[in-house]
């Protein structure tokens, strides 16, 4: 996988970066011109390097990782910065479906739930999202899933990407997927299966009395 630099080095460096790409996203560059002055590097040619998909406290910052959480933790922030005179649903819905058009950018996501599960500005579900989400990882999974055990989130310890993507499992559990599939799938190569085996990419989400029994809207 080939990720803009923008993500590698030191922590104190990746978020400085990852600062600048997040204030050209907020003021309505399109992302793929946001980190087009940055190389891409390939995680092949930095096979000691793991794919942080959350905020490493603690770790030591002169490592040099691929910092993935960072530029969504980035937006965040911003979002209560007065410098940026956006609209906040309309940049927070913008700015998902940018993140997700990549292979390395929609890593972004994995640890937090939030922005894909549940929309703390609107304070109402964001069910729209869960199958942008699935089809998009489907499409890139091969990629993703071929990193291996190289992945770190929630439990700082390195994971396949089934083991640290909490968001994915999130809405796994939401559209109905035994929690044995969700958390222990027999396939963990083929995510494209389970969503077939569950229907997940054709139900639809909004009305349907399963998923509404589970997750009623908060109005």
């Amino acid at each position: 996988m080939k990720i803009p630099a923008c993500f590698y080095g030191r922590k104190p460096e990746a978020r400085r970066e990852c600062n600048k790409v997040a204030s050209k996203l907020l003021k309505g560059v399109p992302l793929i011109e946001a980190v087009a002055g940055y190389d891409l590097i390939d995680t092949k040619d930095v096979p000691e390097a793991p794919l942080m998909v959350r905020d490493p406290y603690g770790i030591i910052d002169s490592a040099p990782f691929f910092y993935m959480s960072l530029i969504q933790d980035a937006i965040v922030i911003k979002f209560h910065n007065k410098y940026f005179k956006v609209d906040r649903m309309d940049a927070d819905e913008r700015l998902f479906n940018q993140l997700i058009e990549y292979d390395w950018s929609i890593l972004a996501f994995c640890d937090n739930p939030s922005w894909v599960t549940a929309d703390s500005i609107r304070k109402q579900d964001c069910r729209h999202r869960w199958q942008p989400y699935l089809r998009k990882l489907c499409e890139f999974w091969n990629i993703l899933n071929g990193e291996g055990k190289r992945y770190v989130g929630k439990g700082g310890t390195l994971g396949t990407l089934w083991e640290t993507n909490r968001t994915m499992k999130h809405i796994l559990g939401k559209m109905g997927v035994s929690r044995k599939d969700a958390l222990e799938p027999h396939d963990p190569a083929n995510l494209q299966g389970l969503c077939e085996k569950y229907n997940l990419l054709t139900m639809d989400v909004l009305n349907d009395p399963k998923i509404l029994a589970i997750n009623p809207y908060e109005d």
